[in-house]
């Protein structure tokens, strides 16, 4: 084998552990920060409430794996997600999940820094309802289910990492900033903790539908 070879084979190996290496590390923060917790995000008069489920945590990462997606989650989460476990190809490019799993890295961001919320976005490969985006990282969402009291909630699906193409095809009009987003344990039946709020916005100044959905203790 050519030295050339070797160094390339050698450079492959270190970018696929250093993406084994950051699921992982996405995979503890997934469960630590955001799993077992509904969130709630509204921006104007509207809101959208997503849970981040388990099995939506392998399709983020851009790796495939002859795992289930709750395999994969709960493998990656325990730390014993192997190098032979994931794999890559031209539908799971070893490029982008490099980009995508760095970026995962700091996921709890779409809890806590400040929003745009973009209203059905057309990609190439799906619409979806809404996308969460700081501009630099966009986390798009899905329906899921609607529950006992009638109640929506939607799941991430993909993330994207510097995606121009998701703003070129979006107009303004579709484009809305996050005013607060709340958090309540899947248990609790109503909002009691505020992640991130702006400055120049009231809760009492909500609709009473959406005061409806949140803790009389934070409408104090």
């Amino acid at each position: 084998m050519l030295k050339k070879d070797w160094k390339s084979l050698v450079n492959i190996h270190r970018k696929k552990e250093q993406v084994r290496r950051n699921i992982i590390s996405s995979a503890r923060l997934y469960k630590e920060r955001l799993v077992g917790k509904r969130f709630i995000y509204i921006f104007g008069d509207e809101c959208f409430e997503m849970h981040f489920k388990t099995d939506s945590f392998k399709h983020l990462t851009g790796a495939n794996a002859r795992l289930s997606p709750n395999q994969f989650y709960m493998s990656a989460s325990e730390g014993h997600l192997g190098g032979n476990q994931i794999f890559f190809n031209d539908r799971h490019p070893l490029s982008i999940a490099i980009r995508k799993t760095e970026g995962l890295r700091a996921l709890d961001l779409f809890i806590k820094e400040e929003l745009f919320v973009i209203k059905d976005l057309v990609t190439a490969s799906a619409t979806y309802p809404y996308a969460l985006t700081n501009l630099d990282k966009s986390l798009l969402v899905v329906l899921d289910s609607t529950d006992a009291t009638g109640d929506t909630y939607y799941v991430p699906r993909s993330f994207r990492v510097k995606d121009r193409n998701i703003f070129d095809k979006t107009s303004s009009q579709s484009i809305h900033a996050v005013d607060f987003i709340l958090s309540k344990e899947d248990v609790i039946r109503k909002y009691d903790t505020i992640h991130m709020q702006d400055k120049g916005k009231s809760l009492s100044t909500l609709s009473e539908e959406l005061k409806m959905k949140i803790s009389d203790d934070l409408m104090c």
